[in-house]
């Protein structure tokens, strides 16, 4: 409990800083009705995303979810040093540019790392003989395997976790040709329903969120408790 609460609070603590920059870096205001468009700054991106995965990871601690998405957007990617304004999508259509490949690879990197550190983060949770991580299944993949030419051939695909000992992980595993995706997806369904077995009904409170979710890949049934929010 003691260390739920410190995370719930170092949590806050980023978010409140991320919110509330020094005085110093605070925007000019504006005349009345004239509203900016939020912008990402170089400082805030890697804050941002970091933030977003410490929630995902947390929502997964609590129990407050069993399923939940990320996606690093196509908005630019200007905390990586030497990119610029550059936008992923924009950056896959190279054409080929040695500048934009250039690019495509400092983003690609750059949301690799952090799928590595949520890796971590996932594994330094313990639960009791095991940890987080090897009790989930965690899918970074990408839809094309080529942006230039909009390829969904060769398609980048890393499963993290052991989804409770399923999963045989530290392998580089090269698919027959033609291989589905859905396939994957479909195992990993597979998985899921597994680990239901033993649960008779899931009740979930009417914000549940992506709780019901996991009824809607395996068919159980599901009990909606009305909660008096709207």
């Amino acid at each position: 409990l003691a260390e739920y609460f410190h995370y719930v609070r170092t949590i806050e603590r980023q978010i409140n800083a991320y919110l509330a920059p020094p005085a110093d870096q605070q925007p000019p205001e504006l005349p009345a009705g004239v509203t900016i468009p939020p912008k990402v700054t170089p400082a805030e991106k890697p804050v941002r995303d970091r933030l977003m995965l410490e929630l995902l990871a947390l929502s997964l601690e609590t129990d407050s979810t069993r399923i939940v998405t990320f996606s690093f957007g196509t908005d630019p990617h200007p905390g990586i040093v030497g990119i610029g304004e550059e936008y992923h999508h924009s950056a896959s259509h190279h054409r080929p540019n040695e500048q934009r490949v250039r690019s495509d690879n400092e983003i690609t990197k750059y949301c690799i790392e952090h799928f590595a550190w949520l890796l971590k983060r996932l594994k330094s949770h313990r639960e009791g003989e095991h940890t987080m991580l090897d009790h989930s299944m965690v899918l970074f993949a990408g839809a094309m395997g080529d942006g230039n030419t909009h390829s969904h051939h060769h398609l980048p695909v890393i499963v993290g976790g052991k989804g409770g000992g399923a999963i045989e992980t530290g392998r580089f595993v090269e698919c027959p040709h033609n291989s589905q995706m859905a396939n994957l997806y479909l195992g990993m369904m597979q998985q899921m329903d597994a680990a239901m077995q033993e649960v008779d009904v899931l009740v979930t409170p009417s914000f549940g969120g992506n709780m019901l979710l996991i009824t809607n890949l395996t068919g159980h049934p599901a009990v909606v408790m009305p909660n008096g929010f709207t």
